[in-house]
Order: C-alpha cells, then sequence, then structure tokens
C-alpha cells in the first residue's frame, strides 16, 4: 500500500524530500509538512502505487534511469555518468552573470526556452516570503520572472510537489531540480510515459542538501534572528560567493565567517548531516537533460581561465533534449559556450564526487551489514583500496564528531567570535 511504503521510507530516514509523492497522488492523500517531509492528510488512498513507484528513497536503478532518461547508449564515465560534451560557458547577460551562483548558464537556458516558447513554463525555487529562510517552488511563465529565482539554495524545496500542476497543462515545462528529485521525475515518467515529452529537466549539481537548523545556525552564530530576515543568500557577491542575510528593512550582512564560502558551507554540511543525502550516489545529477555546477574539475584539471570573479558554469550535456536546448540559446546569444571535453579529464574528480562515488558505497555495505535499509542503485561496489578506506574513516569521524551538541557550541562560539 502506498501510504504504508512511504511512511517506511520516513521512518527509516530514507526520504529525500523531493516531493515526489504529493506531487503525483490522484487523491491528495500527501502534504509536504513545514519539516519538508510527507504528511498524510487523507484516507481516501485508492493504492493506484504511483506515489511508492516514482519515490526515490529506496529504489534507485541507476541502469533503468539512464534509458528512462535517453542517455544510456552516450559516453559514459564512473564519475559523471552517461555525456553527450561537457562544456564551460556564462549567461551573456552581464545581470544574470552577475545576480547568479556561477556563471548563470541555468537561467539563460530558461530565459531563452521560455522567451522562443521550447517550454511553456519552467519550475523553479523562490524565497518563501511566509517563512524566512525557507524555499519553495514555483511557476514561471515570464522570462522577466526568473531573476527571483537566481542563485544556490542550500535548503530543503519539495519541487516534485509542484508536479500535478503542471503535468496536465498544455505544452512542456522545464524543471529545475537536484539528484534526488531527477530520480523521482524519471521514475515518475516510467510509469506515465506521455510525462518524458513533457518535461525538460535541467539538474544542478549537489553534494548535500541542509536543514533549516544550519541556516538558523549560521544566523544566531551572526547575532541574527531568523525572524527578521527576509530571504538569505547563500551565494552572493564575486565569485564563488558569500553568504549573506536580507532583512526586512533593507539591511544586508555578510554572514561568511571567515570570508570563505566553501569553508562555511563544509562544517555547517558535518554539523547538521542528512542522513538520505550521505547515502546519495549521484554528485553531478546524471540522469537530467543537462547538468550544471561551478567548474570545478576544469579548475582542479588546472584550468585557471575558469577561476573569475565574474563566474563560469559547468554544463555536462546528457541527451538530445539537451543538446538541443545548448545549441539553441547559443545560437540566440543568450549563452556563451567553449567545449572542454577534449582538454580536461573527468578523472580530474572534486573532492565531493569521491564522497559520492568511493565513499558511499562503502557506507551502503556499511548498514547493510547492520540491517539497516539502505538505497539500492544497482551498480556493483567500486574497488577500493587502503588509502580510500582510511578517507572515508576521517570522512565518517569528522560527521560524528561534529554532529554532536557540544561540537555545534563550541563552533557557535568561534563564529560568534569572527573566527
Amino acid at each position: 500500500m502506498g501510504v504504508d511504503y512511504i511512511k517506511y521510507i520516513v521512518a527509516n530516514k530514507l526520504c529525500t524530500r523531493c516531493g515526489i509523492c504529493a506531487g503525483v497522488c490522484p487523491k491528495k492523500v500527501f502534504e509536504m509538512g513545514r519539516d519538508f517531509l510527507p504528511e498524510v492528510v487523507s484516507d481516501e488512498c485508492i493504492d493506484c502505487g504511483l506515489c511508492s513507484d516514482s519515490c526515490p528513497g529506496r529504489d534507485v536503478d541507476f541502469k533503468e534511469l539512464a534509458k528512462i532518461a535517453g542517455s544510456d547508449q552516450n559516453e559514459y564515465h564512473e564519475y559523471i555518468g552517461h555525456f553527450i560534451d561537457y562544456v564551460a560557458g556564462y549567461s551573456t547577460d552581464p545581470e544574470i552573470r552577475r545576480r547568479s551562483s556561477s556563471g548563470g548558464i541555468v537561467t539563460a537556458l530558461l530565459k531563452y526556452a521560455l522567451a522562443e516558447k521550447i517550454v511553456h513554463r519552467a519550475v523553479v525555487a523562490e524565497a518563501d516570503p511566509d517563512r524566512p529562510c525557507c524555499f519553495k517552488p514555483v511557476i514561471v511563465t515570464d522570462p522577466a520572472e526568473l531573476s527571483q529565482a537566481t542563485g544556490s539554495k542550500y535548503s530543503f524545496v519539495n519541487t516534485c510537489k509542484i508536479l500535478k500542476d503542471v503535468i496536465n497543462r498544455e505544452g512542456k515545462t522545464a524543471i529545475v531540480a537536484l539528484s534526488c528529485q531527477v530520480h523521482a521525475l524519471r521514475k515518475y515518467m516510467a510509469k506515465v510515459p506521455c510525462a518524458q515529452d513533457k518535461i525538460i529537466i535541467i539538474g544542478l549539481a549537489c553534494s548535500s542538501a541542509m536543514p533549516l537548523d544550519a541556516t538558523e545556525f549560521i544566523l544566531r552564530s551572526n547575532h541574527v534572528k531568523p525572524t527578521d530576515v527576509e530571504e538569505v543568500r547563500y551565494r552572493s557577491g564575486i565569485w564563488p560567493g558569500q553568504w549573506v542575510a536580507n532583512f526586512k528593512d533593507g539591511r544586508e550582512i555578510d554572514l561568511t565567517r571567515p570570508k570563505n564560502h566553501e569553508y562555511v558551507f563544509k562544517i555547517l554540511n558535518r554539523l547538521f548531516p542528512v542522513p538520505r543525502c550521505l547515502l546519495c550516489s549521484d554528485g553531478y545529477n546524471e540522469f537530467s537533460d543537462i547538468s550544471v555546477s561551478d567548474p570545478w574539475f576544469a579548475i582542479r584539471a588546472g584550468v585557471d581561465r575558469y577561476i573569475d570573479d565574474r563566474g563560469w558554469s559547468l554544463a555536462i550535456v546528457r541527451t538530445e533534449k539537451g543538446r538541443n536546448i545548448i545549441e539553441g540559446a547559443l545560437g540566440k546569444n543568450y549563452i556563451y559556450i567553449e567545449s572542454i571535453r577534449k582538454r580536461i579529464d573527468p578523472d580530474q574528480v572534486t573532492p565531493m564526487l569521491i564522497e559520492k562515488k568511493r565513499y558511499v558505497p562503502l557506507r551502503i555495505k556499511r548498514l547493510e551489514k547492520k540491517g539497516r535499509p539502505v538505497p539500492d542503485y544497482n551498480l556493483a561496489t567500486p574497488k577500493t583500496t587502503l588509502s580510500i578506506r582510511w578517507r572515508e574513516w576521517k570522512n565518517r569521524m569528522q560527521y560524528f564528531i561534529l554532529a554532536h551538541k557540544l561540537s555545534r557550541m563550541i563552533v557557535a562560539v568561534l563564529l560568534k567570535h569572527k573566527f
């Protein structure tokens, strides 16, 4: 029964908070709660199976998802998945590039697709006016409205819950989504094939979501009451950006202490780990049509050109749909891109990808031995060296120690003294 399955997923901390159960239920049995987890609000379940079959919490067959996405015959690399090409680029609109976290490719592609009527609407995340520091999925039909959705959101967003509001509408929809949300969308497409032609997915690279507690922690560490904040921007200013709080009275303060965005993000991820994110093996959104990230692995390969205050985007083109969007936007001068496939080897991976592809399988195997429910990706366990096991152990100890309340208290004191 669908309701029992979703309850099982939530109870065993396998819920990704994607919102697909609320988005596909024909009887509106589920609503997403204030903690972003599904809640049962009706007893009218007809046991259609859409929620359980679409849920990405436990059964996530990567090989099957590639077939559904239509990318399974394309070139494959173990770290970044199937791809046609990967490029570096940015929006040709200076304002979009300035407001975006890293180059503005996502906003530029959406602007092109809406303006040229390739899609009739786009699903993006915007600040929730009713809940400071939180974000919600919204439907945008006017390219001018996209400016409110630029920038990274290090928070849960129940993106897939909005599926019920778009799937039966005429025309196509572009959806900006994280890896787990894309897993849900692809599983839904397997059950409802007509959705495949109606949805274009732009995926965002993701190491982990962060609970609301993490954002409120950094606010309080800067002597800021969360209720006084209108919006938090996680990647404001010159690339790679600073954490900034915008107040209801118009004031703005920099939350980043020390002034290093990546450092603060890593610390908060370890202070407030999300159990299901620690078991996710898809960092670069392998089953989207186009996945977009910062150009970290190009920079690690020694291409200093992409260390630019204005920001560059790395886009991995995975499907023909994705290629058509990229080429169309390039032809209409919405974006500038350059192929880096021949110059940069994906083996120049980031620490995030090492964690996803090397540490996660070890975590899953360890939990399986303890009899704990875990995600099943239908992937062979990669060979591991003693060095990988040692690094994974250190990584695990960081999470174990920093997630303790005492560690949070110590870090809070250091941040308040502007460490």
